[in-house]
């Protein structure tokens, strides 16, 4: 199997970054061709680290705050300048955001305890919110 059609294999099933797609096809093929080929994906518009980024945010933006979303990207190897660009056309406030990941927590219940609203508070924080939402 050639580079290409491995690439396009991954890309079939869905949007990857090039820091992923890279890393994969660098476990089976040298990685001069890898980039090489990456170059000229991306030159044919089949490879966009903004489009993964979209994607990525518009499947799992919901549970997710702003920073927690801006870390998984960069793991992924989306630059800044494509995060900044992703983050800034989500539309929600972060505290609606944040009170739709309560809600699919908690189920909707009322955290009238401190006790639960402390246990509510380190579940948005774990998840990239601030404590201010």
């Amino acid at each position: 199997m050639n580079i290409r059609r491995a690439a396009l294999n991954f890309l079939a099933r869905r949007e990857h970054s090039r820091g992923e797609l890279a890393e994969k096809l660098s476990r089976k093929f040298p990685p001069d061709s890898v980039r090489t080929e990456l170059d000229e994906l991306v030159k044919n518009g089949l490879l966009s680290d903004l489009r993964f980024a979209r994607e990525y945010v518009r499947s799992v933006g919901a549970k997710f705050g702003r920073e927690m979303l801006r870390q998984k990207l960069q793991m992924r190897g989306v630059s800044e300048e494509d995060i900044s660009a992703v983050l800034s056309d989500i539309c929600e406030d972060e505290s609606v955001r944040a009170a739709a990941a309560l809600a699919a927590k908690y189920g909707g219940a009322v955290l009238a305890e401190e006790k639960s609203q402390a246990r509510a508070c380190r579940f948005l924080c774990s998840r990239g919110f601030a404590e201010d939402d």
